[in-house]
């Protein structure tokens, strides 16, 4: 498992303002040094960067 790719994902962030979820991740990436995709299924928000990444 150590060896297996994985993926953050921040889901439903239409719930929140923008302000808000910029802070929220960065202080999350600044934590785990990892990249975070952030998405809302609903408004169909970054799904395609997160499929590519996949």
């Amino acid at each position: 498992l150590i060896k297996k790719r994985e993926l953050i994902v921040f889901n439903k962030i239409d719930l929140i303002d923008e302000k808000e979820k910029k802070e929220k991740i960065m202080n999350f990436t600044k934590k785990i040094k990892k990249k975070v995709y952030d998405i809302s299924v609903e408004k169909k928000i970054n799904i395609k960067n997160l499929l590519r990444a996949i």
